[in-house]
């Protein structure tokens, strides 16, 4: 699934029972300012999250991290707080203000 150049998305409404994906790719959308209705999300061999200037928070994230599988993947790039899986692992989910 890729959510991708989206220039009104605000946030990811409609996505609250998605808990599955091959590939989860959100990027390139600049007002869009957060996850929460990944909350549910739980599992994917990768999850990019690059080039969203706005969220803070990726704390929705962390059933992904505490279901990961040995190979799965998470990357963060050119975002407001670019948190690694050890950063949700440890509670590092959303930027200190």
């Amino acid at each position: 699934m890729r959510i991708s150049f989206n220039e009104s998305l605000g946030n990811l409404n409609g996505l609250e029972k998605l808990y599955e994906a091959k590939e989860l790719i959100v990027n390139y959308n600049p007002v869009l300012n957060n996850i929460n209705s990944l909350e549910g999300f739980s599992k994917s061999w990768i999850v990019m999250l690059y080039f969203n200037p706005l969220p803070e928070d990726f704390c929705p994230l962390t059933n992904f991290v505490k279901n990961k599988r040995s190979g799965d993947e998470f990357y963060t790039q050119g975002n407001s707080y670019n948190p690694t899986m050890d950063d949700l692992e440890n509670d590092k989910c959303a930027k200190l203000k």
